[in-house]
């Protein structure tokens, strides 16, 4: 008669060999796929290149260049359409960089302003956060900007471009949009054009409109492509194909730029050459004491990343 505990120790045995052996196969063959199969490359990390929260209680002369200059010295400043850019209007206020439009009623003239950003970059991933200027006439712009357009070249490895990463011009149609643009060859017969529909911002609730609201604005600059974000959310892509060339994306190093223009010319306002074609003070329709007139363009950050940090 056979001896159980014998047998029973046995098959215990072989089953520990045969699962060794099932583990050991495994391992292997793990072991064999990842050293012949290409490994899934760890994804790279934004690195930001650029930034100001506008924390400080000035603005950093470190990284910005104020145009114009104070109208109290008596000099009225840098004259831009129907008004001028001017030092005193654009100042840092509750953690928002401010950009403050006022109407001079006895000069009839409007004062605003503007600053570029003195880190020149190409390519990257710009974002700013703002509230935009409620008021007819008034055209803001978050934008980029490049010293080369100058050369009127439709090529824009040579000419660069103005990169409109946002621009306000249809509050003088009661409709709280903005659009993108991109601009080539400079300004003259070579100049070339790519631009969004009129975009609707969201209105927060309790809004009248998505001027009231706050909202970010971001553009994924790269070598092949242009894409426009509003909130998150992707807006319009292009590659500005234009002057005979598939892809004619800048890949010349721009600065910053955050501005506030007025519809007219030589500093004086008149019927503006934004979409509406109307005067931001005959047609004001919200704001309708001219000499108390005053209208905020709000910054609350501008930041720039290598790559898209959101994906």
């Amino acid at each position: 008669m056979r001896n159980k505990t014998f047998d029973n120790a046995r098959s215990r045995a072989a089953k520990f060999v045969a699962l060794t052996l099932v583990v050991a196969t495994l391992a292997f063959l793990t072991f064999a796929f990842n050293a012949c199969g290409e490994k899934t490359p760890p994804k790279p990390q934004a690195q930001l290149i650029f930034s100001d929260e506008f924390d400080s209680d000035s603005v950093d002369l470190e990284k910005w260049i104020v145009h114009g200059a104070d109208p109290a010295d008596g000099n009225p400043g840098e004259v831009r359409r129907g008004g001028w850019w001017t030092e005193d209007s654009v100042f840092s206020e509750n953690g928002n960089l401010v950009i403050r439009t006022t109407y001079d009623d006895e000069n009839n003239t409007f004062y605003t302003g503007c600053v570029d950003a003195k880190k020149q970059m190409a390519y990257g991933f710009y974002e700013a956060k703002c509230k935009v200027p409620e008021a007819n006439g008034m055209w803001a712009a978050f934008w980029i900007m490049c010293e080369k357009m100058g050369l009127e070249d439709p090529d824009t490895s040579v000419g660069g471009a103005e990169i409109d990463i946002f621009e306000s011009p249809f509050y003088n149609l009661n409709v709280a949009s903005v659009q993108h643009a991109i601009h080539s060859g400079g300004y003259g017969n070579n100049a070339q054009s790519a631009t969004s529909l009129p975009l609707p911002l969201t209105v927060e609730e309790g809004k009248e409109n998505g001027y009231q609201s706050w909202h970010t604005f971001a553009l994924d600059w790269q070598p092949d492509a242009y894409t426009f974000y509003i909130d998150g959310v992707e807006t319009y892509k292009t590659s500005h194909p234009y002057g005979g060339r598939e892809n004619n994306v800048s890949s010349v190093p721009s600065y910053i730029m955050l501005s506030v223009e007025v519809g007219g010319s030589d500093g004086k306002p008149g019927k503006s050459p934004f979409i509406g074609n109307m005067h931001p003070v005959t047609n004001n329709k919200k704001y309708y004491d001219m000499s108390a007139f005053s209208v905020d363009f709000l910054i609350d950050y501008v930041r720039v990343w290598d790559i898209n940090p959101y994906v």
